[in-house]
């Protein structure tokens, strides 16, 4: 698939069913999120792939941590049961490191940029996938339960799988509403 065409069609899709990448296919997706613009050559990141039956352990620790911010049944199962909605989710966590060239943001958006990467090459491969966040992204508890450290954060859940449903192309967008060159 040619790069610009990507770029300009790049959508995500919240049907996914088997297959995920594996083998040679997902270690193209893992470089291409090596790639991220990186500052000071920090790679502040980590990726931490969650698949088959770590999908449901997954689930567990966002019920757990659900259910104890006093979340109700439902809220509680909708979260036990959201990392069952692909085959493969990648979580990409933000290692920030302490650099006085380099801020905590700066970090953060490098680690979004590779999330980014690989769910752009996940579409030249022929899978497709879609960025979540939510609340698990920013709550320490779910954080500590991964192994984070208390300078990490997640930037999202690249979920990722073989689309199940064509979704509806996105409509173009006029760039005049959102460029504005200074001084005219």
């Amino acid at each position: 698939m040619d790069a610009l065409e990507l770029l300009l069609n790049r959508h995500s899709n919240p049907r996914l069913v088997e297959p995920a990448p594996a083998g040679e296919q997902l270690e193209t997706i893992f470089k291409a999120g090596l790639r991220a613009p990186d500052h000071a050559a920090l790679t502040p990141w980590e990726f931490i792939v969650f698949e088959g039956e770590q999908r449901h352990a997954l689930g567990n620790i966002l019920a757990e941590v659900a259910e104890a911010k006093g979340d109700g049944p439902d809220r509680v199962a909708i979260a036990r049961n959201a990392p069952l909605r692909a085959p493969m989710i990648i979580t990409v966590v933000a290692k920030v490191k302490p650099h006085d060239k380099v801020p905590q943001l700066e970090q953060e958006i490098s680690a979004g940029c590779a999330l980014m990467a690989m769910q752009m090459a996940a579409l030249a491969l022929g899978f497709n996938g879609i960025w979540r966040t939510g609340w698990f992204a920013f709550d320490r508890n779910v954080h500590q339960a991964l192994g984070l450290s208390e300078t990490d954060q997640i930037v999202g859940f690249l979920y990722l799988g073989t689309a199940q449903v064509e979704v509806r192309k996105l409509p173009e967008r006029d760039t005049a509403q959102f460029v504005r060159y200074f001084g005219k």
